[in-house]
């Protein structure tokens, strides 16, 4: 059987598996320090050519329009009324507070239709300034017409 590992057998041959030893740790310090150099200098030298090429931005005209409010009648919000882009089917409810955020940027000249029920429908043009809108609604007008019954004639209140 040979042995893979030899003991030395004189000091020299120490000496010499020493300075192979150093030799060989020396190499590998200096190409670690020559890797470290090179890598130095690309991520400087690409960091000088970001800093040395001018960044323009460019600002684009947004002009869509987020659009939130509040939806209130005579006695306070109202729960559930309708916000919807005229001509469309894109829309909103309001919440318990009658708070709405229009679910898709609009621009101007875009129509809200804003209902609710027993309630007159109102439009809402949008302009630059539309960020926040607060409606408060109009009762509708009824006419209830009350007969006895047996009868066919209509009992009509004289009030308006």
């Amino acid at each position: 059987m040979k042995t893979l590992l030899k003991t030395p057998q004189k000091k020299s041959d120490v000496n010499n598996s020493v300075n192979t030893t150093q030799n060989f740790a020396f190499s590998l310090n200096k190409s670690f320090a020559i890797m470290s150099i090179i890598v130095a200098t690309t991520l400087s030298c690409q960091f000088v050519t970001a800093q040395e090429t001018p960044t323009v931005i460019s600002k684009s005209v947004d002009s869509s329009i987020i659009v939130s409010g509040v939806i209130t009648d005579e006695y306070g919000p109202l729960d559930s009324a309708n916000v919807i882009l005229k001509n469309t089917r894109i829309g909103t409810a309001t919440t318990k507070k009658g708070a709405f955020k229009f679910p898709k940027p609009l621009k101007k000249g875009d129509i809200l239709v804003v209902s609710y029920v027993g309630c007159e429908t109102q439009e809402v043009t949008i302009s630059e300034t539309s960020r926040v809108i607060n409606i408060t609604m109009k009762a509708k007008e009824f006419e209830v017409i009350l007969t006895s019954s047996g009868s066919e004639k209509p009992y009509r209140s004289n009030r308006k």
